[in-house]
């Protein structure tokens, strides 16, 4: 497909190289990381109190095992470029003790990339649990696939005409789903259509052909009524015949203005399009999503400006729209729920793109701003975002709901941004 960012990130179930720091891994989560991690390609440290287990440990990852003494010895039989080391590390020692180990992690490959604290205990229930290595073993070998790929996943973006939508409904058709593109803006939907189905997909439809199509256009106004939105919804769902994911990402800006300008159609404009059109759109596929007991994913696309973490003036209702957005989220998570149905949020921070070229330009965003960011950095939608919405409609985010998730580099931290130029 056409439109693909120059530079790509590898898919982020391979991890070729990446030197990992896991302590705890002698069993349970640490052990079951290890292992998922190397076969994603990552070079293991594997640290705890117990090195009898990372030998068993390391046996699994780089194969029979050569003996040694040393439990930091290299493990295994390729012994001059093992995939797993072992480290010694009790996390209740006193700070010299721990950094000698920290130290001897680092040096097993000559730097750490990332760093899994995954040590810790909890107080003995009174209830026994029954659980063996084996059935754990069980458990780990029932693998899904990795979620970059999402083959034939049936995906309904609202908001797709541009932006973030269209930048979404890119990547997931990437990823392998089929689109329902919605927007008002149809003219727009149709060459986004084009551009994932191929030339060969013209027509003066957008819509046409959904059994041939990856793509297909769908009218939706979320502001409108709800019998309307019922009507698109339906359509949508019928496309494809089932819809897997929705996400909910049309919105506006609105109106920058102090609560005492703001007009009251100004208001319910704000309201109508990003808190009472998530619902009615979120409703009406929802609705559906029980009664062929298929389940599935939504996705509301919030902001930061919707999170308790210091407002920017002149965004009244915005602000307050995006919040009930999270607040529909996390009720909506708790009561569908039972019908396998996972409800979450994203609250995206400022990333580049064309809509934000211009911004990206000013001095005191680069001179001011990003230095209050903790990663001192503005990324790009794709991977940030992308990755994230990935993850959420495969299937294993199936323990998912409820969330919001902040994507803006710790930006919101700080508690009041410095965006005054917004």
């Amino acid at each position: 497909m056409k439109g693909q960012p120059k530079s790509q990130h590898k898919p982020w179930h391979e991890l070729p190289n990446k030197v990992v720091l896991v302590s705890g891994a002698s069993s349970g989560l640490g052990h079951e990381f290890c292992l998922h991690l190397a076969k994603a390609g990552c070079q293991i440290v594997a640290a705890t109190r117990c090195t009898d287990r990372l030998k068993s440990l390391c046996d699994k990852i780089d194969g029979p095992v050569s003996s040694s003494s040393s439990s930091s010895s290299k493990l295994g039989n390729k012994a001059s470029n093992p995939q797993a080391l072992a480290v010694e590390l009790d996390v209740t020692a006193h700070g010299p003790t721990i950094e000698k180990s920290v130290k001897r992690a680092w040096d097993a490959f000559g730097h750490i990339d990332a760093l899994v604290n995954t040590a810790g205990i909890r107080e003995l229930l009174s209830v026994s649990f029954d659980l063996s290595t084996a059935a754990m073993e069980g458990q780990a070998n029932h693998q899904l696939e990795p979620w970059h790929k999402l083959p034939d996943k049936v995906v309904m973006v609202t908001g797709a005409s541009s932006g973030l939508g269209r930048e979404f409904c890119l990547d997931l058709a990437r990823a392998g789903c089929r689109i329902v593109a919605a927007a008002r803006r149809t003219d727009r939907l149709k060459s986004l259509c084009l551009e994932i189905n191929g030339p060969a997909a013209s027509s003066s439809d957008p819509a046409a052909e959904p059994s041939s199509s990856r793509a297909v256009a769908v009218e939706l106004d979320v502001s409108a009524d709800g019998p309307t939105i019922e009507g698109s919804v339906l359509r949508a769902w019928d496309a494809f015949g089932h819809i897997d994911a929705l996400v909910n990402n049309a919105g506006i800006r609105g109106n920058v203005k102090s609560p005492l300008d703001l007009s009251e159609e100004e208001w319910d404009h704000t309201y109508n399009t990003n808190t009472k059109g998530a619902w009615l759109v979120s409703k009406y596929v929802c609705i559906r999503m029980r009664d062929s007991n298929r389940g599935g994913s939504v996705i509301n696309i919030s902001s930061t400006a919707g999170l308790n973490r210091g407002h920017l003036p002149g965004s009244i209702a915005y602000a307050s729209s995006k919040a009930a957005v999270n607040t529909i989220t996390k009720i909506m998570a708790a009561e569908l729920g039972v019908y396998k149905i996972r409800v979450n949020s994203v609250s995206p921070g400022i990333f580049k793109s064309e809509i934000t070229q211009d911004l990206m330009q000013k001095n005191w965003l680069n001179n001011v701003a990003r230095k209050t960011i903790p990663l001192q950095s503005f990324g790009t939608s794709d991977p940030a975002l992308t990755s994230l919405l990935r993850y959420l409609i495969h299937d294993s985010s199936e323990y998912v709901s409820g969330n919001i998730f902040i994507v803006d580099a710790g930006a919101t931290l700080p508690g009041v941004p410095i965006f005054s130029s917004l």
